[in-house]
């Protein structure tokens, strides 16, 4: 009976699935676009080899089926658009829902933890100067955003370098684990729900964090703070204040937002950063130069000299636009609509694909090159770039990631030089180096095909 009832719900669920994949795959047959085969699309998902450019596929996918065509996420039908006036529709139209978006950020309040952080950071590396060791730049730039992200939102005092038992850094890393339900959630967004065995975040996890900042909150609350050194905490509690509708558990899911999106971006980017510096010297000096002639007083670095530094924000933007964090940007019909000629029904996402907007030739000379200058006056434009998305749902976080992207670029070219590795990694004959590795089953998460290491030389004469 008990086998009977197993079969029986079995081949309910399979059905149902036959008839989600069915639907999904003749989706944009029915439209009459260009689209790419929901078997090529599994294929590629599940059997593809590991050391794939998945930002240069897409840019295939492009030249292959134009730039407006149909693809899948899960059992999701995808609109994936790269024309100028698409994704001008796309990414500027109101009737549009997107994932949790991260609340303003008060960035005179962050200063002083951005820059504690980056002190730590460039210690570090004052170490090692001189003695010929390679180094990772993504161990330190992850160590050092995982110390600043952590004071900013939890005011805690971490050293993700030399305590990575930390339960907090445990914790955090193990919510991009590659575990069942974190590679399930990557390739089909909604099974989750189906799954009640599969659970992502892990409980555990979920707990430590909710238990953790409830604490916090309680702790926040009954201190009697001076008005001098508010933070980032004490501005979240006023918004609470203002707005009796965010209640904890609404501003403790606003703080995990904020730690997982403002640790990815920035340690991603700042990983890069490091190493297009190390393989462009002249570059670097241009930037070292920047920082040094717009600090009024070395030892108290403002606010207002930060944004003084034009070149090393280009660079920054230029590393965003070269290796931007997401291959897409994506939206979610909320309402019947029609996108760059196509109709579309309520559910469908579309895809703008990040890198092959951001290295379209149309819209930067000579796009494969490492170029800040081409973002200085006369120059193109950084909206141009859409690693941040566009219109009223771009990434509001965007100006938190370039300050402390600046604030630790400033810090590291400030103490030391930053110079390629001997392991074959950089040529200069060569536009760019890094390539992006594909994980099996981890779509959303490109990482370097080798690690990018980098040599440190001190500036000190």
């Amino acid at each position: 009976m008990i086998l009977l009832c197993l079969s029986t719900i079995c081949t309910v669920l399979l059905i149902l699935l036959f008839r989600e994949i069915h639907r999904a795959a003749t989706y944009w047959r029915n439209k009459g676009i260009p689209y790419e085969s929901y078997g090529s699309y599994l294929y590629y998902f599940f059997f593809c080899e590991s050391r794939v450019d998945i930002f240069n596929s897409i840019e295939e996918y492009n030249k292959k089926y134009g730039s407006v065509y149909g693809t899948y996420s899960g059992l999701s039908p995808v609109l994936r658009v790269s024309t100028r006036e698409g994704i001008k529709e796309a990414l500027s139209s109101n009737f549009y829902e997107t994932g949790s978006v991260l609340t303003g950020s008060k960035l005179r309040l962050m200063k002083d933890q951005f820059e504690r952080s980056a002190k730590l950071l460039t210690s570090k590396l004052e170490k090692l100067a001189d003695t010929n060791e390679e180094i990772s730049t993504a161990h330190y730039s992850h160590a050092a955003v995982m110390n600043a992200i952590a004071a900013v939102t939890f005011s805690l005092d971490i050293d993700a370098f030399d305590d990575p038992n930390n339960k907090f850094v445990e914790s955090f890393t193990g919510c991009f684990n590659g575990s069942l339900g974190f590679n399930l959630m990557m390739a089909f967004p909604n099974i989750l729900k189906y799954l009640p065995f599969v659970e992502y975040p892990p409980k555990k996890l979920d707990n430590y964090f909710v238990q953790f900042s409830r604490s916090l909150l309680e702790k926040r609350r009954k201190q009697i703070r001076n008005p001098e050194e508010l933070d980032f905490l004490d501005s979240w509690l006023e918004s609470q204040k203002a707005n009796p509708k965010l209640t904890d558990d609404l501003l403790i899911s606003q703080m995990i937002i904020f730690l997982i999106n403002g640790f990815e971006t920035s340690a991603y980017a700042l990983t890069f950063a490091m190493y297009l510096f190390a393989t462009h010297p002249q570059m670097q000096e241009k930037a070292h130069r920047d920082v040094i002639e717009n600090i009024s007083d070395p030892d108290n670095v403002t606010f207002e000299d930060y944004h003084k530094m034009k070149y090393l924000e280009a660079a920054i933007w230029e590393t965003l636009r070269l290796y931007p964090m997401d291959f897409v940007t994506d939206r979610v019909t909320s309402e019947p609509c029609t996108i760059a000629g196509v109709s579309l029904d309520k559910g469908i996402t579309i895809h703008v694909p990040t890198s092959a907007v951001n290295k379209d030739p149309e819209r930067f000379h000579e796009p494969s090159l490492f170029k800040p200058e081409r973002y200085l006056e006369g120059g193109e434009k950084t909206q141009e770039i859409i690693s941040f998305g566009e219109g009223p749902k771009k990434c509001v976080g965007k100006r938190f990631a370039i300050y402390q992207l600046i604030i630790f670029m400033a810090a590291i070219l400030r103490s030391v030089r930053l110079e390629p590795a001997d392991d074959g990694v950089y040529d200069p004959s060569l536009e760019y180096q890094a390539e992006i590795e594909r994980q099996p089953g981890q779509m959303f998460l490109p990482f370097p095909k080798d690690t990018l290491r980098v040599k440190v030389a001190s500036r000190r004469a």
